[in-house]
């Protein structure tokens, strides 16, 4: 895309004026970034904003966790992909030639959550030639596959609403014939085990979660494996760590606040945004 749309009114938005230097000079490159397409989501590698920006990498993930605290963007930080989040206001598709222009580009985004939020904000923002882009995008969402892990006898998941994800490595039935972790993992669980039960579960072994579900130590050691898997291990012992104080919810609560297929990994960004800033202080 040659171009991006900045609206002027944007140096009058309390949100936009709120957000620190960096974070409005982020903020106007996510709006003209060479990445960037129609749609307001897109692939967006650090190490590309790095390089283009000229700043460290730590710096990059700091300020996107920033936005997304401002709820200017969100944040897919395990497939890399950004949505700004009021691009659909801002940026009109003016006719069905450039709708037809924003399908291709669709095509080429990751099937990441986010695209359940960009078809709430074309719905929102609709207008009749939108019809053929609207239509894409529910297929996509329904190819999603929320699925619904209602057991027989009521009980839900563990995250306590129905949901799991499909995207996260299936733990619940590890290989006996492969170490579930390395020893630098290993020794790294060892270490955030008590961190886990004191400050997520406060102190109680197993904890009941909103939903109904129950999560013990087994469970969040599972999680910490697939965390592992994905995001690596410096940035999962990093958001485990300060996830506590980010959110401070005052209730005991579970990994599950990192793997939920809904906020997982918006929540994993923000926490991990907060370590690389700690890490910069």
């Amino acid at each position: 895309m040659a171009y991006g749309k900045v609206n002027t009114t944007v140096w009058a938005d309390p949100g936009f004026r709120a957000l620190s230097d960096e974070g409005r000079l982020f903020e106007l490159y996510l709006r003209t970034a060479p990445h960037r397409n129609r749609l307001g989501l897109f692939v967006l590698d650090e190490l590309y904003a790095a390089a283009d920006l000229q700043w460290g990498v730590s710096r990059v993930k700091a300020v996107l966790a920033e936005l997304q605290e401002a709820h200017r963007i969100m944040w897919d930080g395990r497939l890399r992909v950004v949505f700004v989040l009021d691009t659909w206001e801002v940026e009109a598709l003016e006719n069905p030639n450039v709708v037809k222009g924003a399908l291709r580009e669709l095509e080429t985004v990751p099937r990441t959550v986010l695209l359940t939020v960009l078809l709430k904000a074309v719905e929102a923002n609709y207008r009749d030639h939108y019809s053929p882009l609207a239509q894409r995008l529910k297929e996509l969402s329904e190819m999603l596959s929320l699925v619904d892990n209602t057991a027989e006898d009521g009980s839900t998941n563990d995250s306590g609403n129905g949901l799991v994800t499909p995207t996260l490595p299936d733990l619940t039935l590890p290989n006996p014939t492969e170490p579930l972790l390395t020893c630098d993992e290993e020794e790294a669980w060892a270490k955030l085990r008590p961190v886990v039960l004191k400050e997520w579960h406060q102190g109680e072994e197993v904890i009941q979660l909103s939903g109904g579900g129950k999560v013990g130590m087994w469970a969040e050691y599972q999680k910490f494996i697939a965390l592992v898997r994905v995001y690596g291990l410096e940035e999962t012992v990093g958001a485990i760590c300060t996830g506590p104080t980010v959110f401070g919810v005052g209730v005991p609560m579970s990994l599950n606040w990192f793997t939920s297929v809904e906020v997982g990994p918006a929540n994993f960004s923000v926490a991990c945004g907060a370590y690389y800033k700690s890490l910069d202080t």
